[in-house]
């Protein structure tokens, strides 16, 4: 029987449930829930220019917002949801 190679997403929810995230600890104050998904792009931008994230959990962390939202890391929980407009960067970066 010959192989099949998986999906673009079923590789990223591999990934993602694979990937251990780890995100530097925060303290209270800067648990306040993010309003949009543009302050989530921005803060996981932030992270990753300060060394908080390395740049493989800062693309694992943008893949879970499009497809598990709800298990981000309290640091990245978001008011409400907000879609990507398009994951097409996200697979580039990913290649």
């Amino acid at each position: 029987m010959a192989h099949r190679p998986l999906s673009l997403f079923a590789l990223f929810c591999l990934l993602l449930t694979v990937a251990p995230l780890s995100t530097a600890p925060v303290c209270a104050s800067e648990q306040a829930v993010l309003p949009d998904g543009q302050a989530f792009l921005d803060l996981v931008e932030a992270d990753l220019a300060n060394g908080l994230l390395t740049a493989e959990e800062a693309l694992l962390i943008r893949f879970q917002y499009g497809f598990e939202p709800e298990k981000l890391p309290a640091r990245y929980e978001l008011g409400g949801f907000s879609p990507l407009r398009c994951a097409t960067p996200l697979i580039a970066e990913y290649y």
